[in-house]
């Protein structure tokens, strides 16, 4: 009998604490209904219409770890990847971040560039990757977050596909880069 009573006793206590943890994610989920708290994007979202440079409301605050797998990627990327214009179009980028552009001719590839790192005195880094051959636009330093960097129509007579990248080193070395396909 005592030992029934036990069982019986050991059922009521997992009753009790499941119960609990339900009431506990039920408060939660009412008092932070966007995600215990969590806060939602500022900047202006990223579409085909309004290219982003850098999406810095996006990932984890946490430094990557040596050797990850570069998901910290989500605040330094372009968003659309590759963006379709018609030749003599310009382009411009809303910053969300601390970004260097640059655009490079038709024919150049991310591995072509000399990603040798130089000075780069107010970035964050301090480095840059500053390979002239085939750059026909770049903004003359850093430029901030909220900032709308327009690439002139002129950058774009040939149709083909233009390199875009962000100069600041640690950036570009870990895949900020896009195309502009010129139609």
């Amino acid at each position: 009998m005592v030992e029934v009573s036990t069982r019986l006793l050991g059922a009521r206590t997992r009753v009790r604490r499941r119960g609990g943890w339900i009431l506990g994610l039920v408060t939660a989920l009412l008092l932070f209904p966007s995600g215990a708290g969590a806060e939602q994007p500022t900047a202006v979202p990223c579409t085909p219409q309004q290219p982003c440079f850098g999406m810095a409301f996006t990932g984890s605050p946490f430094s990557p770890a040596a050797d990850h797998d570069r998901s910290f990627n989500a605040k330094d990327n372009l968003v659309p990847r590759t963006l379709v214009i018609n030749r003599g179009q310009s382009v411009t980028y809303h910053v969300n971040g601390v970004h260097w552009p640059a655009v490079y001719q038709t024919g150049i590839d991310d591995e072509d560039l000399n990603t040798t790192a130089v000075p780069a005195p107010g970035c964050p880094s301090g480095t840059r990757v500053n390979d002239p051959t085939g750059r026909l636009f770049q903004t003359t330093n850093c430029v901030p977050n909220g900032t709308l960097v327009t690439v002139p129509a002129s950058v774009f007579t040939t149709p083909g596909r233009y390199l875009v990248i962000c100069q600041i080193h640690p950036h570009f070395v870990n895949g900020m880069y896009g195309w502009i396909q010129v139609q």
